[in-house]
């Protein structure tokens, strides 16, 4: 799903790539000092400056409140006074805001669903509406994206004849066991509109008036009048939307039913013009939705709102409040709100789209037919690291309905949506009682959902960020919902002839079990349930249980009455409270979940007892510190006892707590300053990293990264202590081999709270294991009354809290946080010829679950935490053979491997060859090639008609760079000792890295961009690229790399479809373009010119295909280009002659993968700096390469044996070399031949070849 803005995006101030991580460009706001041009979107400024008018949205600031009319229970009451309450908040905060703008003759459209105003005008109007201090930031209109479907085919009749995916959530059984098809429900979709009279849509419609008329008022609206001015009737310019209607609801009365609830109807409003979205439009369809409008858009019913609003649309999440604020609303009036999540899963993780990542939308992915996530289906963590998507549904090889009264196949997260509105549909037909209730069903759907383990992006199997709760599941959703509506299984209670109010009633069968509690008339609705034979049990604490047995027939219902008169007996219940190794816990609290005041607390033993009455009841058990609270059920007929094991405490990362007798380690070495990163003397891997150093903080806690405050931490005693002359902080190393323990200990530590002084010990082990424990800790704040003690990963991956502000710590027991079931795997990487390090290697680990990688540092080393057991890993790297191992991982422990990667080597024997041979004649001499190595190797052997052979050798691999943080490298741009690499799939993130591989930092361009080529202009200090946008276009866009602003834009009459490869000529302030579709490559007048984007010349070079990357070398006026094959052996690196395109020469492409070829640039020492895009390895790469000029030329007296050829493994091979000297006057001539090869160490070897002619004999 790609949220792509057509203008430029919304922000005014985007983050320069400095930071060491992440950085998002931020919305405008109003500085400290209130002033009106901090309020106003840079995007904006420029629109002004170009066109002298501007269309915007105007954000004023305050949200109404809808607390009262949210809690409303009637339908149409509650969404006519959440209409209501945002309506009028409009009008009264943006009140003066409207005036100015009459008073201005201004033109604009407010609205309400979001506090924003829509504004067209010049400069003047809108300093003096961001002067208004009510106004808190005005953008630029933007579009947004449908989430494209990957796919679209023809669909026959058997594909829509209860296909596959309506099966596999199980729709067709909630059909048949519940009764239910979704009737009495109504779903909305925003998407590109509807073929209304399509068969399979026609029956659902709210505007079908059942006797061939149709009534479109309420039921359709067209706010950019894409189907008519006015827009009279439903249409679809683009297919996405009818499609998607059809998954919810579609039904043709006769085979084809592709949709989950058939018997629900559908209303729609056209908030996608085509494939884009305006702005406006969302707003205006999602304020439709919540007061549907007759077709003049007038006289609005918020009575004729539907249930649920299917929205495939989104994209990157820019900082805008105004869809969050219009989901909310929605929410508020009860109608649910459901997202498609996003196609760009090939991204990666984060790549959830917005809104669907918000945290107030329900978020879906997809997945196919097998049950496996699609490849495209966008992950997360999304927002502050929540789990995104919500859900998953199914979202390949969907049919449904399609323009033109036919079915069509499509893939994508925009099909798996619906398949959840669907579904909640069914349900709020089967369960009326849930309608409008958000929350609970958003928690129904979580809590039913068939787990789905995929801890790709971290996560756990029953929550993860690519499957989110799990796959959709429509028949456990419904058979697992409480208390369900009338027309079922109904039970009546009284007690001494009196109704009974909060009586529960619980029903079990064989497939359903259903639950709830008879209101104020002593009735419970339990809904409809398939035929069969239930138990329905009556309780009410300190009445005797009532049980009725009752065979349910097909029509679901049934009625039954229970007495609950009796007074139950109290009984006794004893128990004892364990830990997960068995031992006693003392001090846990045992109490009815019902009613708490009935509780006991184990003694020393874990021993407790308590009375209750006769009947089932759920104990909770609460302990807290490391172990988590666990309610275990309870049927009370007589004395009892229990026996309660409780569990450690994990957090989503899999930390998990435990303790042990404490073993306090003395001495260490005192530090001279705390707030300093302090050395480790072996790698500690924590959380996600692996660190090499750790600071140590006076306030009692451990940071690791580049923050020196905040997570990754490990809070031993955080608190606010103070050190003085008694105080010291010292620090130890002890054990052997790899199982090491660095020891950090705070000594007599002052607390200030209390005055008391404590000793304070962490230790990190190097397997992984993290341990606390203390001594002198007394009482009160002493024991740890107002300190933080656990561990923190930051918002991704959660905290893993012992105590906060409790005086529970002792000096007898510590504290030990590790995450069981796993080992860690430390290695180097290695060549195996002459056992150095090889930086860069790619390293693939799989133990049981999806397949991980690591990117080897410069000294080869890497160590990544993994499931204990059997692994198998893969290690590799440009130029060496793949690595294959089995290894056995241990638990709780780490492994060292060594990893040799074979590579092939090559020693020429004998590189200066002389010959004497009399004129006329002909001499063979041959030249052996030895490979040493346990790969083969290819050799290549080239003449230069020069007696010397080259300082360098022309395209040499001189080092491998890999970008893990780009998710497709699009190109790559030298400045000031700099790389500059954009990511062509993420829209607008741009990376910064050293020339040695380090990221400086990721950032965001300030305007909508999805670069490719990169070239620097270094007398305007501009960083250009060529820019993919939704209409096609491929403008030369020119940016501030220091905010990363758009300054200037070059788009001209270019012809062509794809126009990727950029190029700098400064000499005359000139860009070279390559046009990969029609083959050709031209000059393009720069800024300076009168007509800039004017093209100057144009040529092709000869049997170059798909040009991908351009580089100009001014010094030698040579154009380098590169070029994409799907025959990788046909891709290379070409010398062209800038003006002709004629080919100088070539040199090999470095990436092994097909079409792997991006941009490209050269640094002042004129070496080639080249992006691969994909790679043999599964991570973006970026190539130095010797950028010496290709100095082949044939030698008319030297004839090569073979021009190439491999030397096998430890093997030998020779290369022939015949001179010929017919026709050469006597004296000595002089040649070079270089073999090069395909090793990763073994340079190019020149042979230098002389021949002395003499005279020729008589």
């Amino acid at each position: 799903m790609l949220r792509r803005r057509l203008t430029a995006a919304v922000t005014a101030l985007a983050v320069a790539v400095l930071a060491p991580a992440p950085a998002r460009a931020e919305p405008a706001v109003e500085d400290p000092q209130g002033s009106p041009a901090a309020k106003v979107a840079g995007e904006v400024d420029r629109d002004l400056a170009a066109t002298g008018t501007a269309t915007v949205l105007v954000t004023v600031a305050g949200e109404a409140d809808l607390g009262a009319a949210s809690s409303i229970a009637e339908r149409s009451g509650r969404t006519s006074s959440v209409y209501r309450a945002k309506v009028d908040h409009a009008e009264r905060t943006q009140r003066d805001v409207r005036r100015l703008l009459d008073a201005r003759g201004a033109t604009y459209t407010p609205f309400w669903i979001a506090n924003v105003i829509e504004v067209t005008g010049d400069a003047a109007l809108l300093r003096e509406v961001a002067a208004r201090p009510e106004v808190s930031r005005i953008d630029p209109v933007g579009h947004v994206m449908t989430a494209e479907p990957q796919r679209v085919a023809a669909a026959g009749a058997s594909d829509v004849d209860l296909p596959w995916n309506l099966t596999q959530i199980g729709a067709d059984r909630v059909w048949h066991d519940f009764g239910v098809r979704g009737e009495e429900i109504v779903v909305g979709s925003i998407d590109s509109g509807a073929q209304f009279d399509h068969q399979a849509l026609v029956r659902q419609y709210r505007g079908n008036l059942g006797n061939g008329t149709f009534d479109h008022n309420y039921n359709w609206y067209d706010p950019s009048k894409v189907c008519g001015n006015p827009s009279l009737k439903p249409c679809d310019n683009n297919g996405h939307g009818t499609h998607t209607i059809g998954t919810m609801v579609g039904d043709d009365g006769a085979a084809a039913v592709p949709g989950v609830a058939p018997g629900a109807k559908w209303i729609a409003a056209k908030g996608c013009e085509a494939r884009s979205c305006s702005d406006p439009a969302l707003l205006k369809a999602g304020q439709w939705m919540l007061a549907p409008t007759d077709l003049n858009g007038r006289n609005p019913r918020p009575d004729l709102a539907p249930h649920v609003v299917n929205n495939s649309w989104g994209g990157p999440d820019e900082g805008n409040p105004w869809f969050d604020e219009m989901i909310d609303t929605w929410r508020a009036a009860g109608i649910f709100p459901v997202f498609a999540a996003g196609n760009d899963g090939e991204n990666g993780c984060r790549t959830a789209g917005y809104p669907g990542s918000s945290l107030l939308a329900y978020g879906v992915g997809a997945y196919d037919s097998t049950g496996a996530i699609a490849a495209f289906s966008s992950r997360g963590p999304g927002r502050d690291g929540s789990t995104r998507p919500d859900i998953a549904a199914p979202g390949v090889n969907i049919p449904s309905a399609y323009p033109g009264g036919v079915y069509a196949l499509m893939d994508g997260t925009s099909m798996a949506a619906p398949h959840v509105a669907g579904t909640i549909a069914l349900l709020w037909s089967a369960v009326p009682n849930l309608r409008r209730d958000v929350e609970t069903t958003r928690k129904l759907l979580d809590a039913s959902a068939t787990d789905a383990a995929d801890l790709t992006c971290g996560g756990t199997p029953a929550d993860n960020p690519v499957f989110g709760e799990g796959r959709l599941n429509a028949f456990d959703l419904i058979a697992s919902a409480p208390s369900v509506g009338p027309d079922g299984v109904v039970a009546t209670v009284t007690g001494a002839g009196a109704p009974l109010e909060g009586v529960k009633v619980a029903l079990r069968g064989e497939r359903v079990t259903r639950g709830g509690r008879t209101d104020a008339a002593g009735r419970v609705e339990l809904g409809r349930v398939p035929a069969g034979d239930y138990t329905v049990v009556a309780s009410l604490f300190g009445r005797v249980t009532a049980r009725q047995n009752v065979t349910v027939g097909r029509d679901g219902a049934a009625t039954l009455a229970f007495d609950l008169t009796a007074t139950a007996p109290w009984q006794q219940v004893r128990g004892v409270v364990r830990d997960p190794a068995g031992r006693p816990v003392a001090g846990a609290t045992v109490a009815a979940v019902e009613h708490p005041e009935v509780s006991a607390v184990t003694d020393a033993q874990g021993a407790f007892a308590i009375w209750l009455p006769e009947a089932e009841h759920a104990l909770r058990v609460s302990y807290g510190r490391w172990l988590a609270d666990r309610v275990v059920d309870v049927t009370v007929d007589g004395p009892e006892n229990v026996e309660v094991a409780l569990l450690a405490k994990t957090n989503p990362y899999g930390y998990t707590a435990s303790v042990e007798p404490a073993d306090w380690i003395g001495g260490g070495i005192e530090l001279s300053s705390t707030a300093e990163p302090v050395a480790l003397p072996f790698p500690v891997s924590f959380y996600a990293g692996t660190y090499r150093s750790v600071t140590v903080h006076t306030d009692g806690y451990l940071t690791f990264g580049p923050s020196a405050d905040t997570d990754p931490a490990v809070y031993a005693f955080r608190d606010e202590l103070k050190l003085d002359a008694k105080s010291s902080v010292r620090t130890r190393t002890v054990g052997s081999g790899t199982d090491r323990r660095f020891v950090v200990t705070w000594s007599r530590v002052l607390v200030k709270a209390s005055g008391a002084r404590v000793d304070i010990q962490a230790i990190l082990g190097e397997n992984g294991r993290i341990t606390l424990q203390y001594k002198g800790l007394g009482t009160g704040a002493g024991a740890g009354g107002s300190a933080l003690v656990g561990i923190g990963g930051g918002a991704a991956f959660g905290p893993l809290t012992y105590s906060a502000d409790e005086p529970v710590l002792s000096d007898d027991v510590a504290v030990s946080f590790a995450i069981p079931g796993t080992g860690l795997l430390r290695g180097t990487v290695l060549d195996a010829n002459d056992r150095q390090p090889v930086g860069g290697a790619i390293v693939a680990f799989s133990s049981g679950g999806p397949t991980s990688s690591v990117v080897a540092d410069g000294t080869g080393f890497f160590q990544v935490r993994l499931a204990a057991g059997a692994a198998q890993l893969v290690a590799g790297h440009r130029g060496y053979g793949t690595l294959s191992r089995t290894l056995d991982v241990p638990a709780g422990a780490l492994r060292e491997e060594k990893l040799p990667l074979l590579a092939g080597t090559l020693k020429v024997a004998g590189s200066d060859v002389t010959m004497t041979v009399p004129a006329g004649k002909t001499r063979t001499r041959t030249v052996g090639l030895n490979n040493r190595g346990g790969m083969p190797t290819a050799w290549t052997a080239q003449e230069i008609n020069a007696p010397v052979p080259p300082a360098t050798e022309p395209g040499k691999v001189l080092q491998t760079m890999p970008v893990p943080a780009i998710e497709r490298a699009g190109g790559v741009a030298y400045r000031n000792g700099e790389l500059w690499i954009p990511d062509s799939f993420v829209w607008r993130r741009i990376g910064r890295y050293t020339l040695d591989g380090k990221l400086i930092g990721i950032g965001q361009t300030g305007f909508e961009a999805k670069l490719g080529d990169l070239a620097y202009v270094p007398g305007r200090d501009l960083m250009c690229g060529v820019n993919q946008t939704i209409e096609f276009r491929f403008p030369i866009q020119c940016f501030n790399p220091e905010t990363l602003e758009l300054v200037s834009t070059l788009d001209g009459d270019w012809g062509g479809d794809f126009n990727f490869g950029l190029a700098y000529r400064a000499a005359d302030d000139t860009f070279y373009l390559a046009d990969s579709s029609q083959q050709t490559i031209l000059r393009i007048a720069g800024l300076s010119h009168p007509e800039p984007g004017a093209v100057l010349s144009s040529c092709k070079p000869a049997g170059v295909q798909e040009v991908r990357g351009l580089a100009y070398n001014a010094d030698k006026h040579l154009l380098w280009a590169n070029n994409q094959d799907v025959d990788p052996d046909k891709e290379r690196i070409w010398a062209l002659d800038p003006d002709t395109c004629a080919v100088q020469g070539s040199v090999a492409d470095p990436d092994p993968a097909d079409r792997s070829a991006a941009g490209m640039d050269l640094d002042p020492s004129g070496n080639i700096w080249l992006a691969g895009r994909r790679t043999a390895l599964e991570t973006g790469s970026v190539y130095r390469i010797d950028g010496a000029t290709p100095a082949y030329s044939d030698v008319p007296w030297l004839t090569l044996g073979r021009n190439a050829g491999t030397v096998p493994a430890d093997g030998h091979a020779d290369l022939t070399l015949t001179v010929d000297t017919t026709g050469l006057a006597p004296g000595t001539y002089t040649a070079v031949v270089m073999v090069g090869n395909d090793t990763p160490r073994t340079p190019a070897t020149p042979i230098t070849i002389t021949v002395v002619v003499g005279s020729r004999m008589t």
